[in-house]
């Protein structure tokens, strides 16, 4: 019997893996990734600066709009900062050293789960009271329906990012980084 279970194992096939399909996964993750950075530094920076310039174009008189304009540009800094922080991979020879090419996907794939669920909520909560405060001000300009649609409106918004938009991006994501961890793992298996 045990022969029986040693010849099924030693006979079991192992799928080929294209080295050169895995670079290339691997240079379009790493690409899209400092793409990514970059994009959402440069949309951070432009966003900054158009709000610093409606406080300074409109001259808030409520304190609550004020507070409201740098809590905003607060929550965006502290997600802009925890994104430059974890989503990078270095570049390393996989072929020659796959099992650190795991761990730091795997250690990626951490700091991921990390930007997506803690520092998102901060990013939505921030962002969240940033803009009711900043909105109390002009709300009180407009009539009492018109204000509550406003709100609503705002609060919609950020309902469907929150139950929508941001899973679909988060699966795309692990999706990917799973991806790229399986086909590491099969080169193990296969130098094992």
């Amino acid at each position: 019997m045990k022969n029986n279970i040693n010849e099924i194992w030693k006979n079991q096939e192992i799928p080929e893996v294209n080295l050169n399909e895995i670079k290339k996964n691997i240079d379009s993750f790493r690409n899209k990734n400092l793409k990514n950075i970059i994009l959402v530094n440069v949309l951070f920076i432009l966003t900054s600066i158009f709000i610093i310039w409606i406080w300074n174009y409109f001259q808030p008189k409520l304190i609550t709009t004020k507070i409201g304009i740098v809590t905003t540009i607060l929550s965006m800094l502290i997600y802009v900062i925890a994104l430059n922080k974890t989503i990078m991979l270095n570049k390393e020879k996989f072929d020659i050293n796959n099992n650190l090419y795991v761990k730091q996907l795997i250690n990626l794939k951490n700091k991921q789960k990390f930007l997506q669920n803690t520092m998102m909520k901060i990013y939505f909560i921030l962002l969240s009271v940033g803009m009711c405060l900043y909105l109390i001000e002009y709300v009180q300009l407009m009539s009492f329906t018109m204000g509550i649609i406003v709100y609503k409106t705002t609060l919609l918004w950020f309902v469907i990012n929150w139950f929508y938009f941001r899973p679909k991006i988060i699966k795309k994501q692990n999706l990917k980084i799973d991806e790229l961890i399986s086909e590491f793992e099969k080169i193990n298996n296969q130098i094992n």
